[in-house]
């Protein structure tokens, strides 16, 4: 019977430690860095990114670079191939 308590304990603590290290320490964490960001006196980039944004604005933060497309569809040059064998 006490094994078995042993095992239950074991395993309860188990699930605990990892659902710290899942939800709780992350918070924690992010939370410190934040007020160690307020005491530099730098702001977190949330706000930043809020404050920039206004409402019913449109931002496009990234256009790709259009690619010219070739006339026959094939990329490269066509080179002919001969077999070179020694005799």
């Amino acid at each position: 019977m006490g094994l078995l308590r042993f095992i239950v304990i074991l395993i309860i603590i188990y699930y605990v430690f990892k659902l710290l290290g899942r939800y709780v320490f992350p918070y924690l964490i992010k939370r410190q860095v934040r007020k160690a960001q307020e005491r530099m006196g730098v702001q977190p980039e949330e706000d930043i990114k809020e404050a920039k944004k206004k409402s019913g604005q449109v931002n496009i933060d990234y256009i790709p670079k259009r690619q010219k497309k070739s006339n026959s569809g094939q990329s490269g040059d066509y080179v002919d191939f001969e077999d070179v064998s020694e005799e």
